[in-house]
């Protein structure tokens, strides 16, 4: 394969320029440092062998798809340039999540069949959960899905009533969305409840658990009989995840709740006409020309900045496709949905839908570029919590206050009227 034309590799350039994917000319200190007025590494630091992405163009498609070697994550500093903070660890072992097999498990049982949908297995829930026949217990959840739940699912009367109405029907013949919907109940119940949390929360990951291997069973099997009760799960699956707020690491939770959109999406998107034509397609249907959003304005003014920054020369141009490629992706899920307060949550299903399989690995790799990307998109989520979705509370704030924490310095500009505004603090207009 013959080289990047006007690329020589850098192989001993400083952190900064590998954390910005630029060439580095190695001089001490380098000419981006010196240009951008920052520390430069060579002054302190004597680079060793990781890389940035490879010199050699992307062969696997003709969109230039790229391997995961080819990405390298950015030079993770403190907020005040302290020491790098360690590489981000995966939430479970990967062994765990491709085969989710307890140490102790008989190797005959369920529980030692390997997983074919590891996007779901990620939301099983390891708390100990007591079985019970308490019928009592899961007419009490359906009753507040009925009465309280089901009302606090985004869209407008038609939809609410599908949700409350139709889709409890539905769910007496597919176990599946039965369990998802007293997840979610049990979910709603905990957040209105705190002295009760513990409780509710613990009732609510056990059904989570029991629809998640339900319906990794019923996935390879999507037939018409299924495929509305499997796209109702799936909706209803990712508002449960958000509502179960994990305490891990808020980027690794908001990558592994993008896998299980996108996989979902990628099974059942063949359903998607029939669906879209049937009982629940109100759920589904868009507007062709919405009225715009005057946040969503003002988020892509911001973003538009990274556009321009993205133009650099001297960045790997797979590395700009990519990313040029997810903020033009930013503003085609905005013009999702009916009415505006309906569109927001659509927006929070979309963007993570359309994005590449090479930024979400940027993702993963907590890239500072894609962060920056990212914490747009938390403008997203607090738009969904101030209009009043109690499940996406607290989420905008936690994930981007952990990406200031990580992104490279240089990138931070960028993204600071996303924390201001976050925040709830005025920003000052940039010149």
């Amino acid at each position: 394969m013959p080289p990047r034309l006007g690329h020589k590799k850098s192989r001993a350039g400083c952190r900064q320029c590998k954390a910005r994917h630029v060439k580095c000319d190695e001089n001490r200190p380098c000419g981006n440092c010196t240009r951008h007025g920052v520390p430069c590494s060579l002054l302190t630091w004597a680079p060793g062998g990781t890389q940035s992405m490879s010199s050699t163009p992307p062969s696997s498609s003709a969109q230039g798809s790229i391997q995961e070697d080819d990405l390298r994550s950015p030079t993770n500093q403190t907020i005040n340039g302290g020491p790098a903070r360690p590489p981000p660890t995966p939430s479970l072992p990967i062994n765990f999540v491709l085969n989710p097999i307890p140490g102790n498990a008989d190797p005959h049982s369920e529980l030692s069949t390997p997983d074919s949908f590891p996007f779901l297995t990620r939301f099983v829930n390891r708390a100990d959960y007591i079985e019970s026949a308490n019928w009592a217990q899961d007419l009490e959840l359906m009753h507040h899905w009925t009465a309280f739940a089901a009302w606090s699912v985004p869209g407008n009367e038609e939809i609410k009533n599908l949700w409350k109405i139709e889709i409890p029907q539905l769910a007496v013949s597919h176990p599946f969305l039965m369990h998802q919907v007293l997840a979610f109940a049990a979910f709603h119940l905990a957040h209105i409840r705190p002295a009760d949390q513990p409780k509710y929360s613990l009732i609510a990951a056990g059904h989570q658990n029991k629809s998640i291997r339900a319906m990794s069973k019923a996935l390879p099997g999507l037939i018409p009989e299924n495929s509305d009760a499997l796209f109702i799960t799936s909706t209803l699956m990712p508002l449960t995840a958000f509502a179960s707020k994990t305490t891990d690491d808020p980027i690794d939770d908001i990558v592994s709740l993008f896998q299980l959109i996108r996989g979902n999406h990628s099974i059942l998107s063949s359903a998607f006409v029939r669906i879209l034509q049937g009982t629940f397609g109100p759920i589904v249907r868009t507007a062709l020309d919405p009225p715009p959003l005057p946040l969503m304005v003002e988020m892509l003014s911001h973003v538009d900045q990274l556009t321009a920054l993205l133009e650099d020369p001297d960045l790997e141009p797979t590395y700009r496709r990519i990313c040029v490629e997810a903020i033009y992706n930013i503003r085609q899920a905005t013009n999702h949905g009916d009415d505006p307060g309906d569109r927001p949550i659509r927006i929070v299903y979309t963007w993570p839908i359309k994005i590449s399989s090479d930024f979400m690995l940027l993702l993963k790799r907590h890239d500072s570029g894609a962060l920056a990307i990212l914490a747009h998109y938390c403008i997203i989520l607090h738009l969904n919590q101030l209009e009043g979705y109690w499940f996406i509370e607290g989420w905008s704030s936690r994930l981007v206050e952990e990406i200031f924490c990580q992104i490279d310095p240089l990138w931070k500009p960028y993204i600071q009227w996303c924390v201001e505004y976050i925040r709830g603090r005025e920003v000052i207009p940039s010149a």
